[in-house]
């Protein structure tokens, strides 16, 4: 039974609301919330036209809180960032956003993450290269499944921004919008409700970089990284200004996601020790440097590795992991030789349908998800050639459009589930124990 005291905070609640001006307008799309961590959350909000923009933020039981005006401008994409702080762990909370002081737009939840150190059944979906003609409602049937996170690896969508002429940084923000937009997610309307309520953790890939097989030498990266900052949220980097790198944790698991592009070598280079995904520049405060110290000190019995290309060696993809042996062979007898566990791979970039090696030909465990929405037809081969070996399954239907399920449980099973872009389960495989 609710007490006397709560009914009065939820009146005065909604007597506050009430009393805000409405309108429906000012946002072109929903807001995106990420970073999540047990104690905050980002929320990026993008406007119209230039605006002065606030939240209302309040918990299941207790006042409203209203955020300090942020001014978006023409040179920042209309684009506010809000960084909320001193949350409670596994919270949900509601929010409202405020244009220039009037209400714009429903009432919006998220949740924050479990308390640091604990143990939970996880869940997130993964998708990787997107179209933005919305083919398939592959998000819609995503969030009935009700996941913690949403993480996109790459090529959302396929636009190749540096090739467009004039090159402006213009180029980058109309295809993040378009990515935002709810006309990107197909019929399926609910689909575009899940940026609102569920975080997104987001690595660019080629297409959504520079173009296509971009590497270190794009000229552009500047522009694709300011723009990137101005639309996605990310947890602190280690190098913000070198590239988009990053590690966060959920729970007990512990993510690493790679940026493969902002310092990656050529592929035609001759492979060795100077040959790098991860370092190619050569740059203090590297990527490799980071993602080597970072697996060895991680207390989590659950470590994801978030790759936009593929780690399997027996994928005839020219410029993934498998024509930089030495770097993929050192990471691997680092993980070996410091006798870390619990370490698999997610990625993506080859239009597949899914499939999951054990490590018997991927060398680390590693799924390879669907491509989200894109219409392939049912050639054997993926994007750039054989599509590889994965003892644990693998097919190629038309079409190949879905996403992965992964779901952490609490003995330490790693589960993944390939689902069709109706949300069908294709295969349902078991890295481990």
């Amino acid at each position: 039974m609710r007490t006397q005291q709560s009914i009065w905070s939820t009146l005065a609640l909604m007597l506050l609301l009430m009393s805000v001006p409405r309108a429906t307008t000012g946002l072109p799309y929903d807001p995106v919330v990420g970073a999540v961590t047990p104690n905050g959350i980002s929320i990026f909000i993008h406007t119209t036209a230039a605006a002065s923009v606030a939240l209302q933020v309040w918990p299941p039981v207790g006042p409203v809180i209203t955020t300090s005006a942020v001014q978006t401008f023409a040179a920042e994409d209309f684009s506010a960032r809000f960084a909320l702080t001193n949350l409670e762990p596994e919270t949900i909370y509601r929010y409202r956003v405020l244009v220039d002081g009037v209400l714009v737009g429903p009432e919006r939840t998220f949740e924050t993450a479990p308390p640091a150190g604990s143990t939970r059944p996880i869940r997130f979906a993964v998708f990787a290269d997107a179209n933005e003609n919305g083919k398939y409602a592959v998000y819609g049937a995503a969030l009935a499944d009700a996941p913690d996170v949403l993480v996109q690896l790459g090529d959302w969508p396929h636009w190749n921004p540096s090739t467009q002429t004039p090159v402006t940084i213009a180029n980058w923000q109309l295809m993040n919008r378009t990515a935002l937009t709810h006309g990107f997610y197909g019929p399926h309307i609910p689909a575009a409700l899940a940026l609102r309520s569920v975080p997104l953790v987001h690595m660019w890939d080629d297409h959504d970089y520079c173009t296509n097989n971009a590497n270190k030498t794009c000229a552009y990266k500047a522009l694709a990284r300011q723009a990137f900052d101005q639309s996605f949220p990310s947890y602190p980097r280690p190098n913000p200004t070198a590239g988009l790198w990053q590690a966060f944790r959920y729970a007990q698991c512990e993510f690493f996601l790679l940026d493969l592009r902002s310092q990656k070598d050529k592929p035609t280079v001759t492979d060795g020790p100077t040959h790098s995904m991860l370092d190619g520049n050569d740059i203090p405060n590297d990527q490799l440097t980071w993602f080597l110290n970072g697996l060895q000190a991680s207390t989590a019995p659950c470590k994801v590795i978030l790759s936009s290309l593929s780690w399997n060696p027996t994928v005839e993809k020219n410029e993934a992991w498998r024509v930089f042996t030495y770097e993929r062979t050192l990471i691997e007898d680092w993980i070996a030789g410091h006798n870390i566990t619990g370490v698999f791979v997610l990625s993506g970039d080859i239009h597949s349908s899914g499939g999951c090696d054990d490590g018997t030909n991927s060398g680390l465990p590693e799924c390879t998800v669907p491509a989200t929405n894109i219409s392939l037809n049912s050639s054997p081969n993926c994007t750039g050639g054989y599509c590889g070996d994965w003892n644990l399954g693998f097919d190629t239907p038309a079409p190949r459009s879905g996403y992965a399920l992964v779901d952490i449980e609490l003995a330490g099973r790693v589960v993944v589930t390939m689902k069709s872009y109706t949300g069908t389960v294709r295969r349902l495989m078991t890295l481990w124990p």
